[in-house]
């Protein structure tokens, strides 16, 4: 069965979540979205788990600022989808804005959609 527009809107409402400083510092909100297998491959290539960028994203504080461009949504399977998109993004310790392409793979479990994986590749701005 295609996935639904209502699929695609929380999911879309998901990645939009992840980039909001408040939902960022807040890890109960980051581990209803966040799945207990969840990887993330950082810009410089390290491999991250669930409570690492859990508690990193903690540590982050309210200097987080970004943008959404671009979003496609694609069903892989049932119940599972890749996500990709271009973020413009600031933090404290980055003045100067960040671009990256951005890719999550999205799960439908029993507790609504999770993303299970994420890798943000820095690029120059388009």
């Amino acid at each position: 069965m295609p996935l639904s527009e209502t699929d695609r809107t929380e999911i879309g409402d998901a990645e939009r979540r992840l980039l909001d400083p408040a939902v960022r510092g807040d890890p109960t909100s980051l581990a209803t979205l966040l799945a207990h297998d969840f990887v993330e491959i950082g810009a410089s290539g390290r491999r991250y788990d669930r409570s690492q960028v859990i508690a990193a994203l903690a540590d982050e504080g309210d200097g987080y600022a970004a943008t959404l461009a671009d979003l496609e949504i694609d069903e892989l399977a049932e119940d599972v989808v890749l996500v990709r998109y271009r973020t413009e993004s600031r933090s404290r310790a980055n003045a100067s804005p960040r671009h990256a392409i951005r890719t999550s793979l999205w799960r439908r479990t029993p507790k609504g959609w999770q993303m299970f994986h994420h890798q943000g590749t820095l690029t120059d701005a388009e």
